[in-house]
């Protein structure tokens, strides 16, 4: 799993994020790639200029059929229910649906 230096903004909850971590190690985020944000744990979709906006439908699709990304709102969910997160992450996670 790869971390990343990024800049961007939730498109839902406005939390600024100074990183991503991949969880199927493609490299830097790109077009397409879908993103969690840890801190509201609602999906977003990186644009052609590395900054996020709200997934369209199309591609909320696309993550349901996708193995790992539902795992990953699972885990996220866990973490929070146990109280995991507070203070230790700061950016979002992103997954591999394109």
């Amino acid at each position: 799993m790869g971390t990343y230096e990024t800049d961007t903004v939730c498109p839902h909850c406005h939390t600024h994020h100074d990183r991503a971590s991949s969880i199927k190690d493609e490299g830097e985020p790109g077009p397409g790639d879908m993103s969690m944000c840890i801190q509201c744990g609602r999906w977003a979709t990186f644009d052609q200029h590395q900054g996020l906006r709200k997934p369209t439908a199309e591609e909320m699709a696309r993550l349901g059929r996708d193995f790992d990304l539902p795992k990953l709102h699972l885990a996220w969910v866990m973490a929070i229910a146990r109280g995991d997160t507070k203070g230790g992450m700061k950016g979002p996670m992103r997954g591999g649906a394109r």
